[in-house]
């Protein structure tokens, strides 16, 4: 082509003259990982096994193109990579008249509910039984599935973007690898070193109810359940001798942190800090007295 656009066909795709073969991007098990993980990804369809062959091939597309390689190249090596993972799912692609709506979706039942249309709505065409029916099509059309296929394309694009994570170390095995880009603190390799980590911790004997258990992490740990360290709190003895910030008399209390000996003087506490306190009241005069003198 030459003219006005024989430099965007240049740039868009690339010069088109028959040449060697250019070597892939990925290979060896850095290939077989990214080709399981989009294998992965498209096995979560609903309705066909390509319903996210693009957002796939978009993701990695655009990987590729921002690590510095050119659109050509890694527009071919996002459609090799797609292509080898709709061959492990063994997905047979359908021919124009299967991939119509009304393959599946007779024309006599409404195209959302899938409920039975009248005759006058099969005689004039219309797809949906009602103006509801249409409008939750159209919504479900622009946002839900936007909204999927975005994140189809994320998912792609972070398997090839990972590699620029730095490296860590897993606390576990040792190994190295790139953590994830939305968990740049991941500690773990992968969930099955999480769970080894979590299994390898010592066994121990809950104060309440007696049963082994293992923590959840490396501290030390006396309950197994929340509901264990409940009856523990109402059952413990209080042993603490404080003296109350209201009336002054002293009390056995469980923590440091109590400071009224009834709740009486702890509404009238909460009063006075606020400046609340309405009526003088015989505790209230005391309190005042006291902090007078």
């Amino acid at each position: 082509m030459t003219g006005y656009w024989s430099g965007y066909q240049l740039y868009r795709y690339g010069d088109r003259t028959p040449r060697r073969k250019e070597r892939r991007i990925l290979k060896g098990e850095r290939r077989d990982h990214v080709v399981a993980r989009v294998t992965a990804i498209l096995r979560t369809w609903t309705f066909s096994p390509f319903q996210y062959e693009a957002s796939c091939r978009n993701g990695l597309r655009l990987a590729f193109i921002l690590k510095g390689y050119s659109w050509q190249r890694s527009n071919d090596e996002a459609l090799a990579i797609v292509a080898e993972a709709l061959a492990n799912l063994r997905a047979k692609r359908p021919t124009w008249e299967e991939g119509q709506r009304e393959y599946s979706t007779p024309r006599e039942d409404c195209n959302y509910c899938g409920g039975p249309l009248d005759e006058t709505h099969v005689t004039r065409g219309q797809r949906f039984c009602s103006k509801d029916c249409a409008k939750f099509a159209l919504i479900n059309r622009d946002y839900e599935w936007s909204w999927r296929a975005d994140n189809t394309a994320w998912s792609a694009y972070r398997l090839i973007r990972r590699d620029d994570m730095p490296k860590k170390r897993c606390v576990h095995c040792g190994s190295v690898f790139h953590p994830s880009m939305n968990n740049p603190d991941q500690k773990y390799c992968s969930q099955a070193c999480v769970g080894l980590s979590q299994r390898s911790r010592p066994l121990a004997t809950c104060e309440v109810c007696g049963d082994e258990f293992r923590p959840p992490s490396t501290l030390p740990a006396r309950f197994c359940s929340q509901e264990c360290y409940s009856v523990h709190q109402r059952c413990r003895a209080p042993t603490l001798m404080l003296k109350c910030s209201c009336c002054g008399q002293t009390f056995l209390a469980k923590t440091q942190k109590t400071k009224c000996c009834s709740p009486q003087c702890a509404n009238t506490l909460r009063a006075l800090r606020k400046n609340a306190a309405k009526v003088l009241t015989w505790r209230v005069f005391d309190h005042c007295f006291a902090m007078a003198a």
